[in-house]
């Protein structure tokens, strides 16, 4: 069970990808980190590992923003940038903060961000004026109980996707 063991195994995962690295003369030029939101107590856990990583190593830190990184599979997972009516193509990745709130931005197609990361409580109207002008896909953690709140026709679901490494490069 990783659950709350993960900072425990975290060092134990690391050494593993440096000695497969080290096997296949690949060299690690930078370490790349998530900048949250998300669990205050992971980030800082995942900082400092990576910062320890950085100076050991000699090699630089690169911070990503998560919902960017999920965006980014989103938009993997939905290449178009319009829908079949035309309409402009939204993804705004979602991170559960509890209760109805979440934490949530809106990005285009390419990966631009429209709207800046917000806390937001959702409600009927939660986005209406984007998704009055475009298709809007929710995904994320927090994506999810938005589903029975927010029914506008434009709203679309993608469900599962969460952050991962490969979504940050």
């Amino acid at each position: 069970m990783i659950g709350s063991n993960h900072a425990a195994l975290l060092p134990t995962y690391v050494q593993d990808l440096q000695a497969e690295a080290a096997s296949c003369s690949l060299t690690i030029g930078g370490v790349v980190l998530s900048e949250g939101p998300g669990s205050y107590t992971g980030l800082r856990i995942g900082a400092s590992l990576a910062k320890g990583l950085c100076y050991g190593m000699d090699v630089p830190l690169y911070a990503v923003p998560t919902l960017a990184v999920i965006a980014s599979a989103a938009i993997n997972h939905c290449s178009p940038a319009t829908d079949s009516n035309g309409a402009e193509v939204l993804i705004c990745p979602m991170i559960d903060a509890r209760r109805m709130e979440v934490y949530c931005a809106l990005y285009d197609t390419e990966l631009r961000e429209v709207q800046p990361l917000q806390a937001m409580v959702i409600g009927e109207q939660s986005l209406a004026e984007a998704l009055n002008s475009h298709v809007v896909v929710f995904c994320g953690n927090g994506a999810e109980k938005c589903k029975a709140v927010i029914g506008h026709p434009n709203a679309r679901w993608i469900d599962g996707l969460v952050p991962t490494a490969a979504g940050a490069g």
